[in-house]
C-alpha cells in the first residue's frame, strides 16, 4: 500500500534503510487520530531513513509533507533543515559524477 505517496510494497527487493522507513510509514498510518505527534515523529524517523538509504525523492515528499501539516515552528526548522541537506547531497552527488 501507500502512505504519503511512498510505495511500501516492494520491501523484498529494497535495502535496511527503505525497510526501516516503510515500518515508521506502517506506524504512522496505524496511529489513532488522537496519535498526531506519534505520527509525525514516525514519518520523520521514516524520512530520515529514506534519507540516508539515498532515497530523496520520497524523502522530500514525507519532509515536505511534514512542513504542510506542522505548526511547530521547531519542527518546521528540522523539517527545512533536512531539504536543505537533500540539495546539498543531490548536488554533491551530480558533481562525483
Amino acid at each position: 500500500g501507500t502512505v504519503t505517496g511512498v510505495q511500501t510494497c516492494a520491501l523484498p527487493i529494497l535495502g535496511e534503510s527503505a525497510k526501516a522507513a516503510a515500518y515508521y510509514i506502517e506506524s504512522a498510518s496505524l496511529a489513532g487520530p488522537n496519535d498526531l505527534l506519534w505520527q509525525q515523529s514516525a514519518l520523520y524517523q521514516a524520512g530520515q531513513a529514506l534519507e540516508t538509504g539515498g532515497l530523496y525523492d520520497d524523502a522530500t515528499r514525507i519532509y515536505q509533507g511534514l512542513l504542510g501539516d506542522s505548526s511547530d515552528a521547531n519542527m518546521q526548522a528540522k523539517l527545512q533543515y533536512r531539504l536543505a541537506q537533500i540539495q546539498l547531497s543531490r548536488i554533491r552527488e551530480s558533481q562525483s559524477d
